[in-house]
């Protein structure tokens, strides 16, 4: 039995009931307890034992071996420091011990075991540093920082995050998930992103909405990476986040700016090129102002000849003997009418007058033009004209040249034929003219430029019809306007009503 006692590694020490020394093993011999002081009120003195803090006497009434003797305690692992001549470097032990009772229950002695732990107390020393050294770490970041273990749980966090969570100290997040901690989807995303960083061992950069424990919501850039032992294997994340909440809406703004200038050079550049559309349409409309007048008379007078000579041909020439002749003759006498009212137009619109207003029947202006040999058999007339007179005071002339822009653009665009409907009313102190036609209708593109000279979709057009309509009718404090319908095109002339 003593053999084996003497092997074990602890030191190992039996006292009878008055203190005095009667066993000890090998190991006791190594902590200078070979000799105990006769009386145990000086043991810590002379064989040199502290508490823990290594400074400190223990005191010998505390002592496990005096409480097993004196109060017959069962003690156990209780902290020392033994430091004498046979230790001294002194050496962290836990003692235990038990009293020794003879069979009637009298405490006849003590036994006491002292376990080296300096080998432990280093190891947990050092643990304890590299876990100051992590948390000073993490405390000096700004950022939201953490370190999980494996199953996700926080290990480690600084003061920026448990704030962030709603926790007063980072120790209060330990042993906590993202589940305690956010919301649950969020919490799910942020695992997910454990998983993948653990999975594939890459670290990741990622943008991601975040919830503070007051429920601010936010944009927090974050850094992610798995931590891997010594041996390669993953053994948690960790990760810095920073709120980068003001950062996106910087580029946000940024971002609208840029294309709000970008918006801005597209418009300022179609200005410009519209502004250069429009000089160079206002120098083609000086120079056609300038030759109008001068020219038209030089070409109206071939013109007139040629209708002439078609009108003798026309009665010289049987159609029963001549094939085709009434057809050439109709050619003939349609373009020259065309080219007349080219001429017309460049006329009109290059001679800017005032009205030379008379009193005139606004209904027997539209029956003339309505009665017009030109207006083709294949178009339907309605008339939509009141059985009273309708008298004002208007330049006859520029009225009807107007208003027959607006029959022939009608019938231009039916050249399959179609229906022409004149509508004339007197509504609240305005005469109110339309004219509508069942063609294609116009297109937006085409609305849109309506009005501008030189603009016109008729391949013999030359774009003056309605801007000249529109200056005859605003020179009698009219407005002329193209108005939607569902199909076809309408416009309407309004004038006031004298």
């Amino acid at each position: 039995m003593l053999d084996a006692v003497a092997g074990i590694s602890d030191a190992l020490v039996v006292v009878d009931e008055r203190a005095r020394l009667v066993y000890r093993n090998p190991a006791a011999d190594l902590l200078g307890l070979q000799d105990l002081a006769p009386d145990p009120a000086h043991w810590s003195r002379v064989h040199g034992i502290f508490l823990p803090d290594e400074q400190t006497p223990f005191p010998t009434a505390e002592l496990p071996v005096s409480r097993a003797l004196t109060a017959g305690e069962a003690v156990r692992d209780v902290g020392m420091f033994v430091k004498n001549e046979r230790v001294p470097a002194g050496l962290h032990v836990l003692a235990s011990a038990n009293p020794l009772r003879d069979p009637c229950g009298h405490i006849r002695g003590a036994v006491c075991i002292l376990r080296d732990i300096s080998v432990l107390r280093k190891q947990e020393a050092q643990l304890e540093e590299g876990a100051r050294q992590k948390k000073a770490i993490l405390d000096n970041i700004p950022d939201i920082a953490w370190l999980k273990d494996e199953l996700g749980r926080y290990v480690l966090v600084n003061q920026p995050f448990a704030s962030a969570a709603g926790r007063a100290v980072p120790d209060d997040v330990a042993g906590l998930t993202d589940l305690d901690l956010w919301p649950q989807d969020l919490a799910e995303l942020y695992r997910g992103d454990d998983a993948e960083i653990m999975h594939t061992r890459l670290h990741k950069q990622i943008e991601e909405p975040f919830v503070d424990a007051d429920g601010r919501r936010s944009w927090i850039e974050t850094f992610k990476t798995c931590i891997v032992d010594d041996n390669g294997k993953v053994i948690g994340t960790t990760g810095i986040a920073r709120d980068i909440t003001e950062r996106r809406r910087i580029e946000e703004d940024m971002r609208t700016r840029k294309n709000e200038l970008e918006q801005r050079v597209l418009e300022r550049t179609a200005e410009l090129a519209e502004a250069q559309e429009n000089l160079v349409r206002q120098e083609r409309l000086a120079v056609l102002g300038q030759l109008a007048g001068g020219v038209a008379h030089q070409i109206r007078n071939p013109l007139a000849a040629i209708m002439n000579a078609s009108y003798v041909l026309k009665r010289h020439l049987a159609p029963d003997r001549h094939e085709n002749v009434e057809d050439a003759i109709r050619i003939i006498h349609d373009e020259v009418r065309h080219a007349n009212i080219i001429i017309t137009g460049l006329l009109d619109y290059a001679r800017v007058r005032t009205p030379d207003r008379h009193p005139t029947s606004i209904v027997d202006l539209l029956e003339r033009i309505l009665d017009s040999d030109w207006i083709p058999s294949n178009v339907r007339i309605v008339r939509e004209l009141p059985a009273d007179s309708v008298v004002s005071e208007v330049d006859s002339d520029q009225l009807q040249g107007a208003i027959a822009n607006l029959v022939r653009n009608a019938i231009d665009a039916m050249p399959d034929g179609g229906e022409l409907s004149m509508a004339l009313a007197v509504r609240g102190g305005e005469i109110v003219i339309t004219v509508t036609d069942t063609g294609g209708g116009i297109s937006p593109h085409v609305r849109a430029h309506l009005f501008e000279p030189l603009h016109s979709t008729k391949p013999m057009g030359i774009g003056l019809g309605l801007v000249t309509a529109r200056r005859f009718v605003e020179a009698h404090g009219g407005q002329i306007a193209c108005i939607d319908v569902p199909s076809g095109a309408r416009f309407e002339i309004r004038l006031p009503a004298s």
